[in-house]
């Protein structure tokens, strides 16, 4: 046996080896020597609509420490993507989820690891949402224009990037919006009963985030129903970014909408047109298992997260996305920048 054959045998012995004893799998070079470990991840049990995050750096090493990209192959929908070193996964539909992840270093030598997800159905409604009544919820919002952070019209020209803001309850009444009004619902997502739930939803901070940074009126004036609104809307001929820029041109609408309860449709929003899209704690929100939900129906709790992301372009479902940071703070100094997707 030459020597070519007599190091792929032991390659392969070894492999198997520490199979046996427990030991993470190595990808093998064609000459023997390995340099990316893979630790085979354990069954991932999830619900529908839930966003699993798995960051690759657990599950692959290169001890050469070369930079790796990854590619991802198995059936999943377009939720379930790999960005920044992370693999991202979140289903509307039960089922068993297998995913391949390969790992490709700078020298061209790859790995792969296997990921099975187990989707179970979400817990009905009144698990999803806190049903409980609430003067306020204290939450963090943020919201861009084509991927860039929008800067506010109050006084602080405050820009809507992770922002902390306490949104009040109030009566949808003041704004002729009581077909919007939240009950409770069922595991289906229907109203079972006539008692309004006095919590904040996400019409509410939407409708409160307009008035306080889209219209900057003071935080008095702000719940108290949509009749003064036209004494701030006429000076707002433009939307700015956070450095400034000017984004977009604004069409003269603070917030309109059609479409009925649990249906709620935002055809203006910010001055700008129907082309957006929101999400609640980093997910596409649930009514219930499969089935999307929509501003009116959205209850809110302390410490959730608002992204809602407009856009120029009618099929930014197919690329776009919501801008995020890689930290939640960053120590900078002059020049440097950091990474957001």
């Amino acid at each position: 046996m030459n020597k070519h054959w007599t190091r792929r045998l032991l390659a392969g012995l070894l492999a198997a080896l520490m199979v046996l004893t427990g030991v993470p799998n190595i990808a093998a070079r064609a000459d023997g020597e390995s340099h990316i470990a893979v630790t085979q991840p354990a069954q991932i049990d999830t619900e529908t609509g839930k966003l699993e995050t798995i960051d690759l750096a657990t599950v692959f090493a290169d001890s050469e420490s070369h930079e790796m990209t990854y590619e991802l192959s198995g059936t999943h929908g377009e939720h379930t993507k790999i960005s920044d070193g992370k693999l991202y996964f979140s289903e509307g539909t039960e089922g068993t989820y297998e995913l391949t992840v390969t790992a490709i270093c700078s020298e061209a030598q790859t790995a792969t690891a296997q990921f099975t997800f187990v989707v179970a159905k979400a817990a009905g409604s009144g698990d999803l949402y806190d049903e409980t009544p609430a003067d306020s919820v204290t939450i963090r919002v943020s919201l861009s224009s084509d991927g860039i952070p929008i800067k506010g019209n109050d006084s602080n020209g405050t820009v809507l990037a992770n922002l902390t803001v306490t949104v009040p309850y109030f009566d949808l009444a003041l704004y002729g919006l009581q077909d919007y009004y939240r009950y409770a619902a069922d595991e289906n997502g229907t109203y079972v009963g006539t008692t309004v739930i006095e919590r904040p939803t996400a019409l509410h901070a939407y409708l409160y985030l307009l008035e306080r940074y889209y219209l900057g009126m003071p935080e008095s004036e702000c719940g108290k129903g949509r009749a003064g609104w036209s004494a701030y809307e006429s000076g707002i001929t433009e939307v700015s970014g956070f450095d400034g820029e000017v984004l977009y041109a604004a069409n003269g609408e603070t917030f309109t909408c059609s479409g009925g309860a649990q249906s709620i449709y935002m055809t203006a929003f910010w001055g700008h047109d129907a082309n957006l899209m929101y999400f609640r704690n980093h997910a596409y929100p649930l009514q219930y298992a499969g089935w999307g939900a929509t501003s009116d129906y959205i209850l809110l709790s302390d410490n959730d997260l608002l992204e809602i992301g407009m856009f120029t372009n009618w099929s930014f479902y197919e690329s776009g996305g919501f801008t995020r940071m890689e930290s939640e703070s960053y120590s900078l100094n002059a020049g440097e920048t950091v990474s957001t997707s």
